[in-house]
């Protein structure tokens, strides 16, 4: 079930209400990308939840993502992913968790150099920061 208050379809590509998990494995990904319009929203969210079915689920039966308005407004700096005001290895560590698949509230995805989703090249720049100071 796809729920929240920004718009499937509208706010970002449409996901579809049924997902198939690939034979052999374990997970299937939903990529949400929101789209790069020229209205100044509010932030928004989207929570991804599980039917039940035929498969064991720990305890992440849900997903929750936020979106922000990138129309200029996010004051977030590129690799400062807590939005602490300063890159620090505790961006590197959140980093990490987010690409090992850790869900954490304290994410702030517009902080990475996509703006959109955090990648390896990310933890590398944080790393690249911190090392030249």
């Amino acid at each position: 079930m796809i729920m929240g208050t920004a718009e499937n379809g509208k706010d970002y590509p449409y996901i579809p209400t049924q997902i198939t998990i690939p034979e052999g494995s374990d997970r299937a990904e939903i990529s949400i990308c929101p789209y790069a319009d020229k209205e100044s929203e509010p932030e928004e969210f989207v929570e991804v939840i599980l039917s039940e079915g035929s498969y064991t689920v720990d305890d992440h039966f849900s997903a929750t993502v936020r979106l922000v308005d990138r129309n200029g407004n996010s004051n977030v700096s590129k690799g400062d992913i807590d939005a602490s005001g300063s890159i620090t290895l505790v961006d590197a560590i959140l980093a990490l968790d987010v690409l090992s698949g850790e869900l954490s509230d304290n994410v702030h995805i517009e902080s990475s150099l996509n703006g959109y989703k955090i990648k390896l090249k990310d933890i590398l720049y944080i790393l690249n920061d911190i090392a030249r100071k």
